[in-house]
């Protein structure tokens, strides 16, 4: 069993975010349109991913079986390799946020991007984490849309 991912403050965050209003039936949707799509559609609205890509997998992952680390060449030309923590669970980014910082640092499609894409514990959750900023950034991205 691997170690629990969040720390109790950090889910104590998460219950808050997930307290707000429209915040469940949010999450909810996005897994109900996954399922909802019929196969067909689904298949044919999928495009190669043509960039340069890194997978960073967690070998403790309870939720998608192994064999969806490695993609089909098809799917992605550029698959650079894929990189299998052992000790890191579905949250990789959680588990083991030093080792990913290094990996995505080092890989050889993102050099230039240093100190601007580090994980902070959080990773794509950090906008929970960070409120105030994440709603500073995205009503200044909508301003920008409005004023065209």
């Amino acid at each position: 069993m691997p170690a629990l991912a969040y720390t109790a403050e950090e889910m104590d965050r998460y219950i808050e975010a997930w307290s707000q209003p429209g915040a469940v039936p949010g999450m909810i949707n996005y897994y109900r349109s996954s399922v909802r799509t019929p196969a067909k559609k689904a298949e044919a609205a999928i495009h190669p991913i043509k960039a340069p890509t890194l997978v960073i997998w967690g070998q403790r992952d309870a939720y998608l079986g192994e064999e969806m680390a490695e993609p089909e060449h098809d799917d992605v030309p550029s698959l650079e390799r894929v990189e299998r923590l052992p000790d890191a669970s579905h949250w990789v980014h959680h588990n083991n946020a030093e080792r990913v910082n290094q990996l995505r640092l080092a890989s050889s499609h993102q050099p230039n991007l240093g100190e601007h894409m580090r994980f902070h514990r959080g990773g794509q959750f950090a906008a929970w984490k960070q409120p105030v900023l994440f709603s500073a950034e995205l009503r200044a991205a909508f301003r920008t849309l409005r004023s065209r």
